[in-house]
Order: C-alpha cells, then sequence, then structure tokens
C-alpha cells in the first residue's frame, strides 16, 4: 500500500494544471507533513511543515518534477512505512539524480513527511537563471 501512495505522488506532477496537482496532493497528505531538502535549507532556512505550505511548494516545483521518472524504490527492512526513492529529472544541464525518503502514516494511508536529497549544485544553477 505505501508503495501505491508514492507512486501516485509522482503520477500527480503529470497532471499539468497546478489547481489538479495541488488537489491530488491534498488527497496524499497529511495536515501536519514536512518536507525537507538542501535547497528548502539553503532558501528558507527550515523545512516545512503543513500541508499548504508543502503544496505551495511542491506544486511550484511541479514542472521540473513533470518529467521525473522513478528509477528505484526501495521499502525500508521491516518498516513497511518507510519508502527511499530514486528519481531522474531531465534538465537542460543533463540528468539529475534525487532520493527522497517518504514516511507513510500506514492508519491514514497519507504521506507523513518526505525528505529530498540530491547534488543541489545543478538545480541551484537552474533556480538562478
Amino acid at each position: 500500500m505505501p508503495r501505491s501512495i508514492i507512486e501516485s505522488y509522482y503520477q500527480a506532477f503529470r497532471l499539468g494544471d497546478a489547481a489538479a496537482i495541488s488537489g491530488a496532493l491534498s488527497r496524499l497528505f497529511t495536515e501536519e507533513v514536512t518536507l525537507d531538502s538542501p535547497i528548502i535549507r539553503e532558501k528558507f532556512g527550515n523545512r516545512f511543515t503543513g500541508m499548504p505550505a508543502v503544496i505551495g511548494f511542491i506544486t511550484a516545483s511541479a514542472p521540473m518534477l513533470r518529467d521525473a521518472w522513478i528509477k528505484g524504490m526501495y521499502e525500508q527492512f521491516g518498516n513497511p512505512a518507510s519508502i527511499a526513492t530514486l528519481i531522474e529529472l531531465p534538465t537542460p544541464l543533463g540528468p539529475v539524480l534525487q532520493s527522497e525518503y517518504f514516511v507513510v502514516d500506514l492508519r491514514s494511508k497519507r504521506i507523513a513527511s518526505i525528505e529530498s536529497n540530491y547534488d543541489p549544485r545543478k538545480l541551484l544553477t537552474l533556480m538562478s537563471r
């Protein structure tokens, strides 16, 4: 079940329209969802907490994630609520690999936290253009 929730998360970016993406994500996140990454810490100083902040940031990032594809999805041994993914993002600077670590609330069947880890140099260069 957590794997299908994570697959739905990535499928939401293919909807294209910001309102559709936001609506899809609101059905996938807990109210207290957190989002953390090197880019967020660099630009904002701390992680995002709460559905409105997380959805706002992710929806703004959706064009970069629309063409992402999952290279691998891994369940933490002994903990089905923890899923890690390796995705590839095509960018004008070449492909960027990014790993994301998800924690799914098994009771609500929603994503409780996301931690994105990647080489931020390529993305920082892209975002500064």
